[in-house]
């Protein structure tokens, strides 16, 4: 059976689990168990690292490159400069923490330093030491 979307194609991921709902632009790693395994390359929201996900095929879309580039870049500049807002308070840096995730606002900062960075960069290859992988049978914590 013939594959809608092919390795290392640039993917818009809407992926939903107990936990997480993840709508991100995603690099497509490979095809099993007629799933597609993905990364997260920009994530709308915040986490610390990227993410491994294992999507059907109508968690996906085609992704049209120029229509994106100024949304995402948006996106991140607004991250960051949320990050630096909620860090600096009085006229000192404060860590925060998300209570429902466990990620701090520095290592927040940090991923979305970088993904904005491979997004300007257009290196889909360069990936964040942190990577995590999320299941849909995970449960609340």
């Amino acid at each position: 059976m013939p594959r809608l979307f092919e390795d290392n194609e640039i993917v818009h991921v809407n992926y939903s689990t107990r936990v997480a709902n993840v709508v991100a632009l995603a690099k497509v790693l490979k095809y099993e168990n007629k799933k597609y395994v993905v990364q997260t390359l920009v994530p709308r929201d915040m986490f610390n690292g990227d993410l491994i996900l294992k999507c059907n095929v109508y968690e996906l879309n085609k992704t049209n490159m120029a229509a994106v580039e100024s949304s995402m870049i948006s996106i991140l500049k607004s991250k960051v400069s949320g990050s630096l807002s909620r860090m600096q308070k009085d006229g000192e840096w404060r860590e925060t923490t998300y209570y429902y995730r466990g990620i701090t606002s520095t290592s927040t900062l940090i991923y979305s330093q970088f993904a904005l960075q491979r997004f300007y960069d257009k290196a889909w290859s360069r990936t964040y030491p942190q990577i995590q992988l999320i299941e849909r049978n995970e449960y609340v914590r």
